[in-house]
Order: structure tokens, then sequence, then C-alpha cells
């Protein structure tokens, strides 16, 4: 029975699949790759300000197979002033799940679907932001029922975001 938990509480098994999915080659931290203990300061820091990359995130979001951890992300709110650069309507709330990382062992199992379906069950308005070049987050972002509003080239960035949303 796949279900998630989000909140700040953290352990070794949290801390070690933080590391692996930081290593990914999708995955965004300012910091770059970082060693298993630069990521578990960076962690701790994250679950004492609740701030991530200068954002307010809702908690860590872990998705378990049972007690068998699986995968992790990161979701925040999207911030008022962002919902014009992101295409979305200002009368609603918007979160996002930022990276979704599924361990090695259960890709192309549905966890990532299922932690994405049950996230949309407790958060209506979703934002996911794609990097072009990752067909399978584009492909699970497709599944879940998102739909794409748009292509964000950012200056300074060799990153390019492809926003979907669901509505």
């Amino acid at each position: 029975m796949v279900n998630i938990k989000i909140d700040f509480d953290i352990d070794e098994e949290f801390i070690e699949m933080f590391h692996r999915a930081s290593q990914h080659e999708y995955t965004i931290l300012d910091d770059g790759k970082m060693s298993l203990d630069e990521i578990r300061d960076y962690a701790d820091k994250v679950c004492k300000t609740g701030v991530m990359q200068d954002q307010p995130r809702l908690g860590f979001l872990r998705i378990y197979d049972g007690e068998e951890l699986v995968g992790l992300s990161v979701p925040r709110a999207i911030h008022k002033r962002e919902h014009k650069v992101w295409c979305l309507p200002s009368d609603k709330v918007y979160y996002r799940m930022g990276m979704i990382f599924i361990d090695e062992p259960y890709r192309g199992m549905g966890y990532g679907k299922d932690g994405v379906l049950l996230f949309m069950r407790m958060y209506e308005n979703i934002l996911w932001t794609v990097e072009p070049a990752n067909e399978s987050s584009k492909k699970l972002a497709a599944y879940v029922g998102l739909t794409h509003n748009a292509t964000l080239y950012l200056k300074g960035s060799s990153w390019r975001h492809e926003p979907w949303q669901h509505e």
C-alpha cells in the first residue's frame, strides 16, 4: 500500500535517499552535488527554517510502500508573485512538488504516479515543472492529468522549465 508523509521529520534512511537524489542529473540544488555530510547539514537547516532554495516548504514528502521508503520530494506553495511568471490565475493557491525522486530499485513500478496522485488529493492546484530532456517526468505529469501550459526560459541558466498544471 503506497502512502505519503509530509513533515520535517528526518532520519538516516531519508538522508541517504536525499543524498542519492542530489546526485541525479535532474535534481536541482543551489549548491550542486553534495556529500552525505553536506546533505545532512542541508536537510537539518531546511528542517529548522522550513526554507529550501529561498522558498518556504511544506515539509519533506516521503513516498512509502508500506514501511519501505521508495521516493521523496520537497513541495511548496507557489508564492503569489510567481503566478504571473508561471501564467497562473491569481485567485487560486498553487502547490509545486519540486523534484520528485524515486530510488533506483523502485523506478518504473508506479510509485511516482501513486505519490503524485496522493499529493494531488491533498492539494488541488498543482504546478509541475519539467526539465525538457526529462522524458520520464513529462510522461508522469501527463499520466496524472496535468497539462502543459508554457515553456519558460531563464536568463543566465541552462535550465528551461516547462510548467504543467492541474485544472
